[in-house]
């Protein structure tokens, strides 16, 4: 069965035979980190968000008979999606994207503990995006790959251009930067 095949395999099927199966199962497999990816790269807008995420699967579709298995499928679709998110903030400015004024959707549901507890882990979710959001880009770009698309550092040096210890520095100043800037209580 197509579910059981790697993620190559599958870009491979639809690249040279047309297989739209095979797209199917790789738009399931990988839309949701994808648009946290680009949801959190773009802090939060989205309708920069929706546009560029459409971009990226038709960048994706267009370009299938260039598809190489040189990496792995997920390094290259962030790469599409990371050269369109540079690509959109030269075209919109030389500034780094402002801060959006919209609620945080993807705040995790907390555990029940009572409405306390509600809200002291609600408000340290809300603290610890708005730090992440205002990180240098380099860092921020790394620790949402890390932690939202969950990719090896290796991936992440791979998608960002970059020595795998470069990405482990950046990874690391960002680490640093959100304990220094958490109050203890959300440690």
């Amino acid at each position: 069965m197509i579910h059981d095949n790697n993620d190559e395999n599958l870009m491979l099927k639809f690249s040279h035979n047309g297989d739209v199966s095979a797209f199917d199962v790789l738009y399931e497999r990988h839309k949701a980190p994808l648009f946290r990816y680009i949801l959190k790269q773009t802090r939060h807008n989205h309708a920069v968000t929706e546009e560029l995420f459409q971009e990226v699967w038709s960048n994706l579709i267009r370009a299938r008979e260039q598809y190489q298995p040189s990496a792995r499928f997920s390094t290259y679709l962030f790469q599409i999606a990371r050269n369109r998110i540079i690509d959109h903030v030269r075209r919109v400015s030389t500034r780094p994207i402002n801060d959006p004024e919209t609620g945080h959707e993807d705040i995790a549901s907390p555990d029940n503990h009572g409405p306390d507890r509600h809200a002291h882990t609600a408000d340290c979710i809300e603290q610890l995006q708005t730090h992440v959001s205002r990180l240098p880009n380099e860092q921020h770009e790394t620790f949402i790959l890390k932690h939202e698309g969950e990719h090896t550092l290796g991936h992440i040096a791979e998608i960002t251009g970059v020595t795998l210890e470069t990405a482990k520095s950046r990874l690391r100043y960002a680490m640093k930067k959100l304990r220094e800037l958490m109050p203890e209580e959300c440690l």
